[in-house]
């Protein structure tokens, strides 16, 4: 496994292209990548990348997780790529030392390191919800493109996830290991964009956790309360709050 350079400036982003609309598949790692691609495959969508998308022009949909979870989960990945799981199941200081590390590789760099301010144009639907992503990812294929052919979405439905490389005990039991660690605070800061957007997507009545931050903000600017609460709802309805600093 070779280690990129994360620079956003310069890394490209590994996506799939409809041939028939203006639907762009992100391959966000850890978020059931290796089905999605493969049903896309089935369907005759071809490789792109992140720079080929026009962001004014094409609708861009991915995955999303708990971002914790896929961090930690990314970690497990890449210390298994190098064949070093039995050597941190036995350092517990190495494990410390290990989710505190911001980004290995592709498989722990966040939506914000991907994207910036794109992320805020992507469709992002939960795989780790109530919500049945395969059905809803499959809907909006099917709103821009042709029917899918029933026999496709069958099997698709039916078979479980098409990972190629499913965790073996020792991941999973570092992973139990990694997860039970606190989150420092310099993980927070680096999870904080992508957790404000995971939670939009995923709960009802969101309310940011510097809600109030902002509305006093805007008192500050001269609005009073009321009109206050009307920006404020309307910038977390337009994902804007993503973008708030104080």
């Amino acid at each position: 496994m070779k280690f990129n350079h994360l620079d956003e400036n310069k890394f490209v982003w590994e996506c799939y292209r409809s041939p028939t609309s203006h639907l762009v598949y992100f391959a966000h790692r850890k978020c059931a990548t290796c089905t999605y691609i493969a049903l896309l495959t089935q369907l005759n969508w071809y490789p792109c990348k992140s720079t080929d998308i026009i962001w004014d022009n094409d609708l861009v949909f991915a995955h999303i997780k708990n971002p914790l979870v896929k961090h930690r989960k990314g970690i497990v990945e890449v210390v298994a790529a190098f064949d070093l799981i039995d050597l941190v199941m036995q350092q517990p200081d190495l494990q410390r030392l290990l989710v505190t590390a911001d980004r290995f590789d592709v498989h722990t760099c966040t939506i914000q390191r991907f994207f910036g301010h794109n992320a805020l144009k992507v469709k992002w639907i939960p795989i780790d919800t109530d919500l049945d992503h395969k059905k809803e990812t499959v809907d909006l294929i099917e709103t821009y493109d042709p029917p899918i052919a029933e026999h496709v979405k069958q099997d698709f439905f039916s078979n479980p996830e098409a990972n190629k490389n499913p965790s073996s005990h020792q991941e999973v039991a570092l992973y139990e290991k990694l997860s039970a660690l606190p989150v420092t605070p310099l993980n927070a800061y680096y999870l904080d964009f992508d957790q404000c957007l995971y939670d939009y997507v995923t709960k009802k009545n969101f309310e940011p956790p510097n809600y109030d931050l902002r509305i006093l903000q805007l008192k500050n600017l001269g609005h009073d309360q009321i009109s206050a609460e009307h920006i404020a709802d309307d910038e977390v309805a337009n994902q804007e709050f993503l973008n708030w600093k104080f």
